[in-house]
């Protein structure tokens, strides 16, 4: 048997793009719902219940009439895809603005002196040349007088 170069447990790229995509299904799902649940709120009606499934129609086979797609009113086509456009855009904004909070503290991570690759830190600083080290230390000098 040859070795294998990959880590024990590390998810492979058919897993990755696998997990990508239900994590994708599922996100969108959750947009088109929220987007029919503003809908129903601004026109009046009550919310749709939670069905992955209707999100799939509304977006593929009833997007002319989202209403069918959830089974029950949920306001007029142009306001449902308004307000789904809206959460998507939101959605994408929020992430966006998380990369570039991630993106920049990272760079400030990366130039932060206490994490340089071989320096010491205020710890191992004060377990070498402290107060208590050095009072130590002088003990080892012995009588250095005339």
């Amino acid at each position: 048997m040859t070795a294998s170069s990959a880590r024990p447990g590390a998810l492979g790229s058919t897993d990755t793009l696998l997990l990508g995509a239900v994590f994708a299904g599922a996100v969108s799902s959750f947009v088109v719902w929220v987007g029919a649940a503003i809908t129903a709120i601004l026109s009046g009606h009550p919310l749709p219940r939670v069905d992955l499934a209707a999100g799939v129609r509304a977006l593929t086979q009833d997007r002319g009439n989202p209403s069918a797609a959830w089974g029950q009113p949920v306001g007029p086509t142009w306001l449902y895809w308004t307000c789904t456009a809206s959460v998507l855009a939101i959605l994408v904004a929020a992430l966006a603005a998380c990369w570039w909070v991630w993106e920049r503290n990272k760079t400030a991570r990366d130039q932060d002196p206490r994490r340089l690759h071989g320096l010491a830190s205020r710890a191992e600083v004060a377990k070498v040349a402290g107060a208590k080290a050095l009072i130590r230390r002088a003990g080892d000098l012995g009588d250095l007088g005339p």
